[in-house]
């Protein structure tokens, strides 16, 4: 992956210039505490797609395999052992 892929694929350029802004907008006297606490704020996340499907472990017992998309970590594949009652 390319330094301009990295970029874009995780939007950083404008996540920065957002920070930027906001420091010269609120006029900050410590500017980098600003944005070193603008960019900590909480980002809202949108999970945009979810697949699942059972599936046989490595020792054969049935698990759960749920895939999911997000907007803010991409994908993710969390797996999950079912327990028999």
């Amino acid at each position: 992956m390319s330094i301009q892929e990295y970029l874009d694929k995780h939007t950083l350029s404008r996540k920065i210039e957002d920070a930027v802004n906001a420091a010269v907008r609120a006029k900050a006297p410590d500017p980098v505490l600003f944005i070193s606490n603008h960019m900590r704020k909480p980002v809202r996340c949108v999970i945009t797609n979810i697949k699942a499907r059972q599936i046989l472990d490595g020792r054969g017992i049935f698990t759960v395999e749920v895939e999911t998309k997000d907007s803010y970590l991409g994908r993710l594949i969390p797996i999950v052992t079912l327990s028999v009652s």
